[in-house]
């Protein structure tokens, strides 16, 4: 599942590569774990956020050509959600300056940790697989 944080209000679409929709009734505590006042459900071509090309490691893996190569995957569409995401990203951005994806395996939202440092500011941190992305313009 993808979730992104905005300071701005997007408008909502659900079309053939993008979706941006409002957090359901089972979403909702998502809303907590991202610091933007608003949150949405971000779906890719496969309705879901699976759409989005990802890599699951232990450790950090370096990029290379092909790594993302699947002769079974829909790759034209995939490439076009993620298209499709950056440019609701640079909406996002276009009047204030910071956003945050938060990608998180369907029903693990809840593996959240709260972390706070020196009474400065919550952030949150997943305890599995995924990783919180702040995206600043400053």
């Amino acid at each position: 599942m993808m979730y992104l944080g905005s300071n701005i209000k997007l408008r909502e679409r659900k079309e053939q590569f993008i979706s941006v929709e409002p957090l359901n009734s089972n979403q909702v505590g998502v809303r907590e774990c991202l610091p933007e006042p608003n949150v949405y459900f971000i779906g890719s071509n496969s309705e879901c956020s699976c759409g989005f090309p990802s890599v699951i490691a232990e450790s950090p893996v370096e990029y290379y050509d092909g790594l993302f190569d699947d002769p079974d995957s829909e790759r034209d569409d995939d490439l076009a959600s993620v298209r499709e995401l950056l440019t609701i990203l640079d909406e996002s951005l276009e009047s204030t300056d910071s956003c945050t994806l938060f990608p998180v395996w369907n029903g693990s939202e809840w593996s959240i940790q709260r972390v706070t440092s020196n009474g400065a500011e919550n952030r949150y941190f997943l305890r599995h697989l995924s990783l919180l992305n702040s995206f600043d313009t400053k």
